[in-house]
C-alpha cells in the first residue's frame, strides 16, 4: 500500500529529471567539426582564373561593352557583371560542383523575359588549346528548346575570345557573338602555384581522395597543371622506384636529379614542378622501372623520332600558321630522281620542290634560288616541308626557291663532317640540279641547311665550299664532339651568311649554337641568331624549318 500511494508522487518527479537532462544535454554545445577545405585548395575552382578581371569587349575594332569577372565567397565562385555599350545589363553566376567536378553557369539579363535573357549551362568540354566549352537548352517561348553554347578560349597575349553559338538539332551551329576581351589596367589572373601545393598537402593528409584525382584531372583538361611560372607534373608510381619527368629540358633524364618526381605524403602519387616560360612549347614522357611513355594523365601527344611524347603548350605560345586549302595555282610540286655517287658508292632519292609559277616562267627564263635540306625523306615527307614552303611564299614571307630534298644513306658517317659526302654534293648532286633545273649560280643565292646532326653536315659543306654556298640554315645544330674552332680551322676568312636557331629546352646541345654563332660573327661571317622556346625535337622541326628558310631568302617586298 505504501508503495502503491508513493508511485503517483515519484511519476512527476522522474518526468521532469528525464526533461531536464534533454534540455541540458540540448543546451551542450554540439562536438566539433573539422571545417570544410577551402576552395583554394581544389585546381578545380581555378579553371576560370585565365577569364578574372576587367575587360573591354571588342567586336572587330568597335567596342560594344565592358565585362567585370571576378571570383567571389573566397574564391567557391566567379560572378560576371556586362554592361552593353547601350546600358542593358546581365550577370552570370558560375559555379564548380566539387563533386561531380563540373562547373555550371547561370545567366541573367535585364530583359529576362526575352530571347535568351536567361540561360543555364554546363561545361562540357576543355580543348585541347584550354578552352572551356559551356551549353546549355533553353525553352522557346513558342514551344520547344533550342542549344545555346559558349566557348571561352585564352589568348596567347592574355586577352580572351568568347565566341556564342546556337543550334536547332546540335549539328549545324550559328554565330550570335564572337568577342575579344581585353583587359583594362593590365591586370592579370592570379598564380596558381599556391593553390596547387595547398591541393597537394590536403592531399597527403588524406590519402583516400587519391582514389579520385585521375578523375579531376581528366575534368581539368588532363597533366601537367599550368601556372603562372611553370607547370606542375603528377604521376602515379611505386615509392621504392619513383618515377622520373624527362625530355629535352634535362637531357632526357641525365640530369637525374632534377628528373625524379617527389612523393605525395604516403601515396602512389608523384609530383614536380617545371619552370617553363609562358611562350614555351615541351615535350616529355614519363619513366618508370625503366621504361620511357607518354603521361596517361595527359591527352595532348605528338609524334616523335621513337614512338610518341607528351606535349605542353603554355598559354603565350605562339603556333606557326596552320596549313590552310590555298588558292589554285599557289602550290608547288615536287619531282624525284635517283642519284648514283661514284664517290659514296650509293644510291639515294632526291625530291627537288619546284615553287609555284615554276612552269610558266619557263618562257622568260627566270631562275630561282636553290636550298639543299638533308634528311630529305623526313622533311619532304612525313614532316611536310613543301607545304609550309606553298604557304609562306603565298604569304609573302618567302621568296620563291628550288629546294631538293636529299635524302640520306648513313647519317652517322655521311652527317660526320665527311669529305666524301662533301664531294658528293658539290661534284655529283649540284651539276646534276644546274643541267635539271633553272637555279642561280651565284653562291649568295644558294643555302644548305639542315636540323642537329644535318645541321652540322650543313655547316660543314658551307665552309668548305664557299664558292658554291653562300648562306648556310643551322636548325639546333648539335656539333658536339666537334668544336667550333675545328669546323673553321685551316680555312680562310668566313664570307658566309648563317641562319642558326637555338632550342631554348635543348638541354644537351643548346649550347653548341650558341658558340657557333660567337665563333661564326668572329671569323668574319653574318649570322642571324635566335632562340625557339622549344625542344631539340621532330616536332619543332616540321613547326619551325620553314621559319628558317624564310630567314635565308626573304621575299623582297
Amino acid at each position: 500500500m505504501l508503495v502503491s500511494r508513493s508511485m503517483p508522487r515519484r511519476r512527476p518527479l522522474l518526468l521532469s529529471l528525464a526533461l531536464g537532462i534533454v534540455l541540458l544535454l540540448a543546451a551542450l554545445p554540439a562536438p566539433a567539426q573539422a571545417p570544410p577545405a577551402p576552395c583554394s585548395e581544389d585546381p578545380g575552382f581555378h579553371e576560370l582564373d585565365f577569364w578574372l578581371g576587367e575587360w573591354r569587349v571588342l567586336v572587330g575594332e568597335q567596342e560594344v561593352g565592358t565585362n567585370s569577372i571576378e571570383a567571389i565567397l573566397s574564391g567557391c565562385a566567379v560572378r560576371e557583371q556586362w554592361t552593353s555599350a547601350r546600358g542593358s545589363r546581365g550577370e552570370s553566376l558560375f559555379y564548380y560542383q566539387p563533386v561531380t567536378k563540373v562547373w555550371q553557369q547561370v545567366w541573367v539579363t535585364d530583359g529576362a523575359r526575352g530571347r535568351g535573357g536567361v540561360k543555364e549551362k554546363t561545361l562540357v568540354e576543355t580543348l585541347a588549346d584550354g578552352s572551356l566549352r559551356f551549353q546549355g537548352e533553353v525553352p522557346l517561348a513558342e514551344g520547344g528548346t533550342y542549344l545555346d553554347r559558349t566557348t571561352l578560349s585564352p589568348l596567347p597575349d592574355g586577352r580572351v575570345r568568347q565566341r556564342i553559338e546556337v543550334s536547332s538539332d546540335g549539328v549545324a551551329w550559328r554565330v550570335v557573338f564572337d568577342a575579344t576581351y581585353v583587359r583594362v589596367g593590365g591586370t592579370t589572373p592570379p598564380a596558381t602555384a599556391a593553390a596547387h601545393d595547398a591541393w597537394l598537402e590536403a592531399l597527403a593528409r588524406e590519402p583516400a581522395r587519391l582514389a579520385r584525382v585521375a578523375e579531376q584531372l581528366r575534368a581539368l583538361g588532363g597533366t601537367p597543371l599550368r601556372e603562372a611560372d611553370g607547370a606542375l607534373f603528377l604521376a602515379e608510381g611505386d615509392p621504392a622506384s619513383p618515377p622520373r619527368l624527362i625530355g629535352d629540358f634535362n637531357g632526357w633524364g641525365e640530369r637525374r636529379a632534377e628528373s625524379e618526381m617527389r612523393r605525395v605524403g604516403e601515396s602512389r602519387l608523384f609530383a614536380l614542378r617545371l619552370p617553363i616560360a609562358d611562350d614555351a612549347r615541351v615535350e616529355y614522357r614519363i619513366g618508370r622501372s625503366g621504361e620511357e611513355r607518354p603521361d596517361p594523365w595527359n591527352p595532348r601527344s605528338v609524334e616523335a623520332f621513337r614512338g610518341r611524347n607528351s606535349e605542353v603548350r603554355m598559354p603565350g605560345y605562339v603556333a606557326p600558321p596552320e596549313i590552310a586549302a590555298l588558292p589554285t595555282g599557289a602550290s608547288g610540286r615536287i619531282e624525284t630522281f635517283g642519284l648514283e655517287s661514284r664517290i659514296l658508292g650509293n644510291r639515294r632519292a632526291i625530291r627537288v620542290y619546284l615553287p609555284p609559277g615554276y612552269d610558266e616562267a619557263a618562257e622568260g627564263g627566270r631562275r630561282y634560288p636553290l636550298v639543299l635540306l638533308g634528311d630529305g625523306e623526313l622533311y619532304a615527307g612525313a614532316l611536310g616541308i613543301p607545304a609550309r614552303l606553298d604557304l609562306r611564299i603565298a604569304r609573302g614571307e618567302l621568296e620563291p626557291l628550288v629546294a631538293a630534298f636529299v635524302d640520306v644513306t648513313d647519317r652517322r658517317s655521311e652527317y660526320d663532317r665527311s669529305s666524301d659526302y662533301r664531294r658528293m654534293v658539290v661534284e655529283e648532286l649540284l651539276p646534276r640540279l644546274e643541267a635539271g633545273y633553272r637555279v642561280e649560280r651565284d653562291p649568295a643565292r644558294r643555302a644548305i641547311a639542315g636540323s642537329s646532326r644535318g645541321a652540322l653536315a650543313a655547316l660543314d659543306v658551307a665552309l668548305a665550299h664557299p664558292a658554291h654556298f653562300g648562306a648556310v640554315g643551322a636548325m639546333a645544330p648539335a656539333l658536339a664532339p666537334w668544336t667550333v674552332g675545328q669546323l673553321l680551322e685551316g680555312r680562310p676568312p668566313v664570307a658566309v651568311r648563317a641562319v642558326v636557331r637555338r632550342a631554348r629546352y635543348d638541354d644537351r646541345f643548346g649550347a653548341d649554337a650558341v658558340v657557333l654563332a660567337e665563333g661564326l660573327v668572329a671569323a668574319g661571317g653574318s649570322v642571324d641568331y635566335a632562340e625557339i622556346p622549344e625542344g631539340h625535337n621532330r616536332e619543332t622541326w616540321a613547326l619551325r624549318f620553314d621559319e628558317l628558310l624564310s630567314a635565308l631568302f626573304p621575299r623582297v617586298r
